[in-house]
């Protein structure tokens, strides 16, 4: 959500504020402020000009000369837009000035000195949008700076959307302009004419037939005539596109704009498109289908909400309207809708058809219905802005069941100041109350009785705690002395699988270079088939936040996967993990239906042809720092389907499997359009935890020397190095102090299929020193067993 601090001071006057006070202040208060943006400190840079000539460039095709005036004199620019044209009125940008790319510089385009450009939306910071010149409307003064246009420089906050939840009254303007006014105890004026509802002669005959008031509990149309389509003022237009929304036309866009000013999600159709005289509100049937105005089509449930007309269905309620009754350039009359449906419902279609729109957004929170009325007449007001001759066609229509109580909640100070922790003057709570819009009065001698504002009713503040929270969040939690709890408490138990993980993270993280990632539990069906798995097992969400993402997941390794896609967009080397559960159905006769199981997975992409070896380095120094004993690398070739079967070891311990690791499957890879090859594995967490550990034992130090030795075995490249330290083991018996891989050759200096293996081997004895024959004898026997096992030395 996107807040414009110059559409706030439409209502609240905000002084000298600085961008970073108001930051923290409505942060600390109201909502989580993600970001701030600075938009248009530019325009007072950029100018109006007209286009007085347009000339060929001698020396390029596709460039233009262009003479623009601004009224203080002439200048030449270099231009390649398609659009330019004599008499238009542009935005100059002349040398020195500072756009979001940089500062302009005069310059020689093709032999040609160009002092100044003329320029697009995306170069003014307006849009992503170059296909040509922004030109300004006709009649636009010449010489004026573009912040006199589009509006002054503007904050643009960025709120996050779970922080608003709860707050249906914040995804807009307004709402944000009464918490402003409220925690800086300035003036809040908002107001709308509602006597523009009223209709002018002969009125069209449309009426409410709503056959669904439970799930559509009020819904308000107007009909207006004699408008026409043509762009939006430039001032709108940029507010807009501050919040992130992009101009359509006048129609459209002031649907928009009351929507993200009062927070109310409204819809224009076309008059012509309804046929008949009745709007109908009602369930849609099982299997009917509907295109909305994306051009998708969509089969329909019972459970979906339809607006329809005598003939058929032209929006689907609270989400989106239909291609069918859509504002098209000739459109000259229309309905305007502003309605409140059931919230479950919006959410429900919203996920299930992947149409998470902004009006889906709000009308799952819970709006207020009172606000229809005043949201249509806002409306018209600013329809009239574009089209003075605009008229209301019809009488007001509105069907609304049942208003909803007020709420009414008793509280007395003594409770406040004993929730808050703090004692507050009564007068400063009244206060407080009152600059939130609650209608306060006293009962008794310490006790107040109040009326929630409708806005802040709908799913909010209902209860003594909420009234509570809403006081000490304005009085500012900060300000509230810290008192530590009077209670006894126990020391928390020592979490030994906590520790573990946290010794994991710190293993792969700070030890092994690894940066983790923290991926949704939910997955793509796409994803799972296409690292070769079977999605049909996994659990099925009946909400799913999005419609692609409908069940939990069973693995780490499609996210891993589709983590690498991401990286590889900006990075050739990387290396990440995750430490995360996943879901699987419960096979076991209990109430459960699910079970979870921490798993264990990473990824290694770097720029060498031999991932593998680092994968295993990691996941050898992993074990070793988990102390795991007794463990098997055995290699697999039926192992799981997103790894190379050649390339592929499984890990056991005496406790079972722990789980996988090698090269991603090169199918795998085609599929996901992942580049190289990329290092995988991925553990049973659970099990790594629970896995035998090796035992601590001290010995004294060695008071004998020791004989260091290396050995090259030439073995097929197909033969597990471990089988060559299998064999050292077994020869040296007692007397190996130690047994370490150094490197492996493979290259023209070997048959072909043939590879060397060079350990590090240590004799010794903890009673004497090793005798040379004793040595040589062990290095006989260690020859001799690994030429028995076709494993000659080197040099054999």
């Amino acid at each position: 959500m996107n807040i414009s601090l110059n559409w706030i001071k439409d209502f609240v006057d905000l002084g000298l504020l600085s961008a970073e006070d108001v930051r923290d202040r409505i942060t600390i208060s109201t909502a989580e402020v993600e970001g701030v943006e600075s938009v248009g400190a530019h325009f007072t840079q950029i100018v109006t000009a007209r286009v007085v000539e347009v000339n060929p460039h001698p020396n390029a095709d596709k460039l233009k000369l262009v003479r623009v005036a601004d009224g203080l004199g002439e200048m030449e620019v270099v231009c390649g837009a398609p659009n330019v044209a004599v008499g238009q009125v542009i935005a100059l940008a002349k040398a020195g000035a500072d756009l979001p790319s940089g500062r302009l510089q005069a310059s020689t385009i093709r032999g040609v000195r160009s002092e100044g450009m003329i320029c697009a939306e995306d170069e003014l910071g307006l849009s992503d949008n170059h296909d040509g010149v922004l030109v300004l409307p006709e009649g636009t003064q010449v010489g004026l700076t573009l912040d006199k246009i589009l509006g002054a420089p503007d904050i643009v906050l960025e709120v996050d959307n779970k922080s608003l939840t709860h707050r249906p009254d914040l995804w807009g303007h307004v709402g944000f302009a009464r918490e402003f006014s409220a925690v800086y105890k300035r003036p809040f004026n908002w107001s709308v004419d509602q006597s523009m509802l009223k209709a002018a002669s002969n009125p069209d005959p449309l009426r409410i037939d709503n056959r669904v008031p439970e799930l559509c509990p009020r819904y308000s149309a107007l009909v207006v005539r004699n408008v026409f389509v043509a762009p939006s003022p430039e001032w709108l237009q940029q507010r807009l596109r501050a919040v992130g929304l992009r101009p359509i036309n006048n129609l459209v866009d002031v649907t928009n704009y009351v929507m993200l000013e009062l927070g109310q999600p409204m819809h224009a159709f076309d008059r012509r498109q309804i046929a008949g005289d009745c709007i109908v509100i009602r369930q849609a049937e099982a299997g009917e289908r509907f295109t909305t105005l994306d051009e998708q089509e969509h089969e329909l449930i019972a459970d979906d909400i339809i607006i329809a007309d005598s003939e058929r269905a032209v929006a689907l309620g609270g989400v989106m309207g239909g291609l069918n009754s859509e504002i098209v350039p000739d459109t000259t009359c229309v309905v305007l809708e502003s309605a409140n449906f059931q919230p479950t419902h919006i959410r429900r279609t919203a996920n299930r058809l992947g149409l998470r729109t902004d009006s889906a957004m709000r009308f799952e929170k819970g709006q207020d219905p009172a606000i229809t009325r005043a949201s249509i007449a806002r409306a018209v007001e600013l329809i009239r802005l574009t089209c003075p001759e605009a008229e209301v066609g019809s009488e007001f229509l509105d069907s609304w069941s049942a208003p909803p109580e007020p709420v009414l909640i008793e509280i007395d100070f003594e409770h406040i100041h004993e929730r808050l922790g703090e004692r507050l003057p009564e007068e400063k709570i009244i206060d407080i109350l009152e600059r939130l819009h609650f209608t306060v009065e006293r009962v008794g001698v310490s006790g107040l009785r109040m009326r929630v504002p409708s806005y802040r009713a709908t799913r909010d503040v209902s209860i003594k705690a909420d009234i509570v929270e809403e006081i000490g969040r304005i009085f500012g939690y900060d300000n509230i002395t810290p008192i530590p709890p009077k209670v006894l408490s126990d020391p928390p138990r020592h979490n030994e699988l906590r520790r573990f993980e946290w010794d994991v993270r710190d293993i792969m993280a700070a030890r092994l270079g690894f940066d983790e990632v923290s991926n949704y539990s939910f997955v793509a069906k796409k994803s799972v088939e296409n690292c070769g798995l079977d999605p049909e097992p996994l659990l099925r969400l009946q909400n799913p936040l999005s419609h692609d993402l409908d069940r939990l997941r069973g693995s780490l390794v499609p996210h891993m996967v589709e983590n690498v896609v991401t990286n590889q967009k900006r990075l050739e080397v990387f290396r990440f993990f995750e430490l995360g559960k996943v879901t699987h159905k419960s096979d076991r006769a209990s109430r459960d239906l699910a079970e979870q199981n921490l798993r264990l997975a990473g990824v290694v992409v770097e720029a060498s042809e031999t991932p593998y070896y680092t994968v295993k380095g990691a996941v050898e120094s992993l074990a070793s720092q988990l102390d795991l004993d007794g463990l098997a690398w055995i290699p697999d070739t039926d192992a799981p389907p997103w790894l190379h079967p050649g390339r592929a070891v499984r890990l056991e311990s005496p406790d079972g499997l722990l789980g996988w690791f090698g090269e991603l499957h090169p199918r795998v890879a085609d599929a996901f359009e992942v580049r190289g090859r990329v290092g995988i594995f991925d553990f049973d967490a659970d099990r790594l935890f629970g896995a035998s550990k090796k035992e601590m034992h001290f010995k004294h130090l060695r008071r004998f020397p020791v004989n260091p030795i290396e050995i090259t075995a030439v073995c097929d490249t197909r033969t597990p190095v471990g089988e060559v330290a299998r064999l050292i083991e077994e020869v040296g018996g007692e007397f190996l102090v130690e047994s370490r891989f150094l490197y492996l050759y493979e290259g023209e200096h070997l048959d072909a299929g043939k590879k060397a293996v060079t350990y590090h081997v240590v004799f010794g004895a903890d009673d004497r020193t090793l005798g040379r024959e004793e040595v040589a004898g062990l290095h006989e026997r260690l020859a001799v067993r690994l030429r028995e096992a076709g494993m000659p030395l080197r040099g054999e």
